[in-house]
């Protein structure tokens, strides 16, 4: 199931981050809509578009949005969706780091 229009896929990932998975191409490109999904689950990055995961905002929202729960359940740090570019800029890294002392 693809969903399609904004207006429900921005009410849905408010409250379900992670159902940014089942949102259209274009919204998971839609940085409003993918911070509103980071929001409510940072690890709604991983659905996030290539773009988007360039995006040093949207990267950073979702570094500071994740907690020690979320990278014990996960096993593993948001920074792991970021684009190459991002998991080697000093200031993402400091800021995963200083989430998680193994994100690096």
């Amino acid at each position: 199931l693809i969903l399609a229009d904004r207006d429900t896929v921005l009410k849905i990932v408010s409250m379900h981050g992670r159902a940014l998975e089942h949102a259209s191409g274009q919204l998971q490109g839609d940085k409003e809509v993918v911070l509103a999904a980071i929001a409510s689950d940072a690890w709604a990055l991983e659905y996030a578009s290539t773009t988007l995961k360039e995006d040093r905002e949207v990267v950073l929202a979702a570094i500071s949005r994740q907690t020690l729960a979320d990278i014990t359940a996960n096993q593993d740090n948001v920074l792991c969706f970021a684009s190459q570019e991002l998991r080697n800029d000093k200031e993402v890294v400091l800021a995963a780091v200083a989430c998680d002392a193994w994100a690096f």
